[in-house]
């Protein structure tokens, strides 16, 4: 059946008798032809989940791999302590936050044997051949903390660990949504059933150029659902082709380019869904 016979059979109703009689038809694109991976590959919201987990990916490999055990020890006042000196100065300046970060480095000696460190602290706070207190670990000298400076450039690396996992949750949640309303599209596509929308109403968000628009349809069972998707802020489509799924009807997908700018293919999509759309007679 083509698209034009389709849309003849849909606008020929009056609208208000249009919510009282339903035009349903089945549709059934041959599994050759909507591929699930060639739909996840041609889907804008499985690059950006994948985008997503790579780049929180090499962040926490990045951030992780940097890090030492020093990072996870606490110092106390008790510790042992020794007198150390200055080695070096050096400062990392961050443009964004405008903070500048002085790194000292520092040796000391314990049972005869030198070793060296760094502390960090935003201001300059010793000068190159200072003495300093220096406290550390007896079970692992090399471990320590200069007086007054941090031990460890990254103050709360637990908690940025913790985030860091937070969005790769996030990520995996994103990742796996988008395989599901792909899989839902490929299936819904092999065995679905093609009806009318109507429109209800819209709202707009002030940050974005897209209206978010609600749909009503209704299934062959007489029951009622309603669909909100984003649209470009575009003239009002009042009538529009919702396709479902018997087995999940209120799971649907509106059939019109406005409303499929995330799929790649999707005037594939619309041409498929019109040329294997039969009309269900007496539905």
């Amino acid at each position: 059946m083509t698209i034009q016979s389709i849309r003849s059979n849909f606008e020929v109703m009056n609208v208000e008798e249009e919510r009282f009689k339903r035009v349903y038809y089945k549709v059934q694109v041959p599994e050759a032809l909507i591929s699930p991976l060639s739909f996840r590959l041609k889907y804008a919201g499985f690059y950006f989940s994948f985008l997503w987990l790579f780049i929180t990916i090499f962040f926490l490999w990045n951030f992780i791999s940097n890090l030492t055990q020093q990072d996870f020890v606490s110092f106390y006042e008790t510790d042992k302590s020794t007198v150390g000196v200055v080695t070096a100065i050096d400062f990392t300046y961050d443009s964004e936050s405008e903070d500048t970060t002085f790194i000292y480095n520092f040796v000391y000696t314990d049972k005869a044997k030198k070793y060296t460190n760094k502390g960090y602290y935003g201001y300059k706070v010793y000068d190159l051949n200072d003495s300093i207190k220096i406290f550390y670990k007896v079970e692992n000298p090399a471990i320590a903390k200069a007086e007054y400076l941090n031990a460890s450039k990254n103050e709360t690396p637990s908690l940025t660990i913790c985030f860091g996992i937070m969005f790769l949750l996030f990520g995996i949640g994103f990742l796996y949504h988008a395989e599901q309303k792909n899989n839902l599209l490929v299936s819904t596509l092999k065995n679905g059933v093609l009806t009318l929308g109507f429109y209800q109403s819209h709202t707009s968000d002030s940050d974005s150029n897209d209206f978010t628009y609600k749909y009503e349809y209704m299934d062959r069972n007489k029951k009622c659902y309603y669909i909100f998707e984003n649209a470009p802020k575009d003239e009002i489509i009042f009538h529009i082709d919702v396709l479902y799924s018997d087995m999940y009807p209120n799971k649907a997908f509106i059939i019109h380019k406005n409303f499929l700018r995330s799929r790649f293919n999707r005037d594939t999509i619309i041409q498929l869904v019109h040329e294997y759309a039969t009309e269900i007679e007496n539905a």
